[in-house]
């Protein structure tokens, strides 16, 4: 019995363990931006870089960019650039409307941290974007020699068409990992009949219980029995009926009536008997007085 209840325990235990399954891993849209009523400026310019910046909104690893943008078929170097370049490949970005981008490396971020997201065009590259600032995180730019707002580029180099974007459109998805809802699982019932208690004692043999000592204040210890009394000899017995049958007969031999009692032998002739009934009234005397005695001892 003493082994059940840990085994039992252990057993519950896993059971749980095994019906909350793995961590999942959840992918969240955090920063976007997705306004596309601005100019669709067609950048073709030798070592031109263009960029969107962006502040991450939630922990967890960096994982997937989108953008906006039309490479009139060709394909564009993707990049992301922290304090040094943190993803860097080749895309294909579809002739219309949204890429995804799935990150070769993703990294981890943190709430607050400064990123770049930049398109480097091999031709002719129109990535579309807002002329107002809804994006209050970040900007759109251009690498032209350095870094500059499209507007401050503009007008930098007398542009008369467009070039007025000040967000890209991009959104960025950070993964984070989310432990699976446990399957909620039964809990072992006892068979009808039987309840847990009487399951788990099955089998024992019951010990009395010892019964509290009384509080009444009697003693446990008995009282002594009363102390005997002398009781006395009764008066049927053959040692008194010897007594009485010994004085009828000294009573009968000094009865002066008695016609044995007178005679020619005077009193010498009388002495004898009455000595004679005497010795016998002494004797049956002491036989009676030993037998009170011995009576007594045995009692």
């Amino acid at each position: 019995m003493k082994y059940r209840v840990p085994l039992l325990a252990a057993a519950v235990a896993g059971m749980l363990a095994l019906s909350a399954g793995p961590a999942l891993a959840t992918t969240t849209l955090d920063q976007h931006q997705t306004d596309v009523s601005g100019y669709a400026d067609a950048w073709q310019i030798s070592n031109m870089r263009l960029a969107q910046t962006f502040t991450t909104g939630m922990a967890g690893s960096l994982s997937r960019v989108d953008i906006n943008a039309d490479a009139f078929g060709g394909s564009v170097t993707f990049e992301i650039l922290g304090a040094t370049y943190l993803d860097t490949q080749t895309v294909n970005l579809n002739d219309s409307g949204w890429t995804q981008i799935n990150l070769k490396t993703p990294f981890n971020v943190v709430k607050g941290t400064y990123y770049y997201l930049i398109v480097v065009p091999n031709g002719k590259i129109s990535w579309r974007g807002v002329c107002t600032n809804p994006y209050s995180g970040g900007k759109a730019y251009v690498l032209d020699g350095s870094w500059s707002t499209i507007p401050a580029w503009a007008t930098a180099h007398h542009a008369t068409l467009g070039y007025c974007e000040q967000d890209f459109a991009f959104r960025t998805y950070v993964t984070t990992a989310t432990l699976a809802t446990p399957k909620p699982t039964k809990a072992p019932t006892a068979k009808p009949g039987k309840t847990a208690a009487a399951v788990s004692t099955s089998g024992a043999v019951s010990t009395p219980t010892a019964t509290p000592p009384s509080t009444s204040g009697a003693s446990d210890t008995p009282a002594a029995s009363p102390a005997a009394t002398d009781t006395p000899a009764p008066t049927d017995s053959p040692a008194a009926t010897n007594v009485v049958a010994a004085a009828t007969a000294v009573s009968a031999a000094t009865d002066p009536g008695s016609g044995s009692a007178s005679g020619s032998s005077g009193s010498g002739g009388s002495a004898i008997p009455i000595v004679a009934a005497l010795g016998a009234a002494l004797i049956v005397v002491g036989g009676g007085v030993w037998f009170l005695v011995a009576r007594r001892r045995k009692a």
